[in-house]
């Protein structure tokens, strides 16, 4: 039987493991690792990579503001330009998610 807390569970299982696993596959794996392959300089792809990011994060969330994400893709990139070890990136961006969690969750705010 699910109990009153499970949707809380559920929210902060997907924001801090199950979406930083599958975009950091998408986006660092996928994405940036495909233009790194085909000749783009690292600092093309990781900017091309942390744009494409952003922007989707603006339309899935039908606001603008959510490109900020774009910023912390950046380091992310960077990071993975450095070393091209996805598990470093899955793990900072699900301490950037859970940091954000904690944020929203202490300050009772509501945006992005």
């Amino acid at each position: 039987m699910l109990t009153p807390a499970w949707p809380a569970w559920q929210g902060v299982a997907v924001l801090v493991v199950l979406s930083p696993v599958i975009e950091e596959c998408v986006f660092r794996a996928g994405l940036q690792e495909w233009l790194l392959r085909h000749g783009i300089a690292q600092r093309g792809a990781n900017l091309t990579t942390a744009v494409a990011f952003g922007v989707l994060h603006a339309i899935a969330r039908l606001q603008w503001a959510a490109f900020a994400v774009a910023l912390p893709a950046l380091l992310i990139g960077e990071l993975y330009g450095r070393r091209r070890l996805l598990r470093w990136c899955v793990l900072c961006h699900a301490a950037m998610n859970g940091a954000w969690l904690l944020w929203r969750t202490i300050s009772g705010g509501t945006g992005t």
